[in-house]
């Protein structure tokens, strides 16, 4: 005797895909959710150029930028901080990409008190600020030229990377570690 299968009527059989579908928007939402980010209140740059570019440029006066990297140094004065950075590129979050290749230093200047301890070199900010031209400094004994940035907000990044900057491994498969 032949006994024919049965068929899914087509509402049936979509069903289970859409839940499927449904449950890896719900994923996806979630991890983005997790995604480190920072915003500066009514910051938005007017200015693209990286400290590299702006150096090369001549310097310029004028405009909002939001960059970040890793403190060199910080220095205190009477009426503000000044923090010595090494530039890097940022993401869409305005993260540091802390493996990527510098885009040059840049000196930001802070109109208040920053705890040294806490902004201590090897630190990571994000900032955005007014471009002021350039200043004059040195990097051992040679003088040098740094675009300098009169900052309205900075973003302190936790001192372990791995909180912010999390390397993600996903696969599939048997791994062997020797």
């Amino acid at each position: 005797m032949f006994m024919r299968s049965a068929t899914l009527g087509p509402d049936r059989a979509v069903r289970p895909l859409r839940a499927t579908l449904g449950w890896l928007l719900l994923l996806a939402g979630a991890v983005l959710a997790g995604c480190t980010s920072v915003k500066f209140e009514g910051a938005a740059p007017s200015v693209r150029l990286t400290p590299d570019q702006v150096l090369a440029a001549g310097g310029q006066q004028g405009g909002t930028v939001i960059w970040g990297g890793r403190i060199l140094a910080v220095d205190n004065y009477a009426d503000g901080t000044e923090l010595q950075i090494l530039a890097l590129p940022l993401t869409g979050g305005n993260v540091p990409r802390v493996n990527a290749s510098s885009q040059g230093r840049f000196v930001a200047y802070y109109p208040g008190f920053l705890e040294p301890v806490d902004y201590a070199p090897g630190r990571y900010v994000s900032l955005a600020g007014e471009l002021q031209g350039l200043v004059e400094g040195q990097v051992g004994d040679r003088p040098v030229k740094f675009p300098l940035v009169q900052s309205s907000q900075i973003h302190l990044w936790p001192a372990d990377a791995n909180q912010w900057n999390p390397v993600w491994h996903i696969g599939v498969g048997v791994g062997i570690r020797l």
